[in-house]
């Protein structure tokens, strides 16, 4: 197996997913307190997560020295995104490809992502409201006679 870490905390990412982490408070707060060796913290906190910076940043490069110690040099990537496929491609022992390297954390790529999802759905959600509408309208057709609703 082969391991990579990153150099940097992605405190974006995290920064994005807090409404999904504070639905799940109970588990996510004993969880962020063991990685912060066990500080009480809670997710619900205003401050959370850059008022526990340092300590997450602490406990990051704490994880990240344990992984350098542990696995092989050789078994290690440390890779740095802005590098594109070079770094990558070379510890593989793979030819660089021809596509451009995926940035996909790229803020205006989440926006992207989430606007074209929301579109499908809506549109999906119209078209199938519009094809029920119309499937009730061909039952009702085929249940009266002359093409005309009787009265009860």
């Amino acid at each position: 197996s082969i391991m990579i870490i990153a150099s940097l905390f992605p405190f974006n990412v995290l920064h994005a997913v807090i409404p999904f982490l504070k639905i799940r408070k109970a588990m996510l707060n004993s969880m962020w307190s063991k990685v912060l060796g066990g500080k009480n913290i809670t997710i619900s906190d205003d401050d959370f997560p850059l008022g526990y910076k340092e300590e997450f940043i602490a406990a990051y490069e704490a994880n990240n020295a344990r992984v350098r110690k542990v696995v092989p040099r050789k078994r290690l990537l440390i890779q740095d995104h802005s590098k594109g496929w070079t770094d990558l491609c070379k510890f593989l022992g793979k030819e660089v490809p021809e596509i451009p390297y995926p940035y996909s954390n790229k803020r205006r790529d989440f926006y992207r992502f989430a606007y074209k999802m929301a579109f499908k759905f809506i549109f999906g959600a119209v078209t199938a409201i519009g094809i029920c509408i119309f499937l009730m309208y061909k039952l009702l057709q085929l249940f009266t006679k002359n093409n005309k609703i009787k009265d009860l």
